[in-house]
């Protein structure tokens, strides 16, 4: 289901996430997007059950290649490379 123009919501809020984190360094490829949301998941407390199940469903859900688009396109745009 589509969220503001993005893929779903989990998406939307991961790139909201890594906008203000400033990734402003030309190109940003899915891999580096996806790396970077699995170490923040391996920097979580252990969670077990339901709600472990709930963080790793949104995580699956984020569709890493469009917010490496996005950002890589903004940056384009601003004119920083890497």
């Amino acid at each position: 289901m589509e969220y503001n123009g993005w893929k779903n919501i989990e998406t939307y809020q991961a790139f909201l996430w890594f906008e203000e984190e400033g990734w402003e360094d030309g190109e940003v490829e899915s891999t580096e997007v996806k790396d970077a949301l699995n170490n923040m998941r391996a920097d979580l407390p252990e969670i077990c059950g339901l709600f472990s199940d709930f963080i790793d469903d949104a995580l699956d859900r984020i569709a890493c290649h469009e917010i490496a688009e996005h950002i890589t396109e903004k940056n384009r745009r601003a004119g920083r490379r890497a």
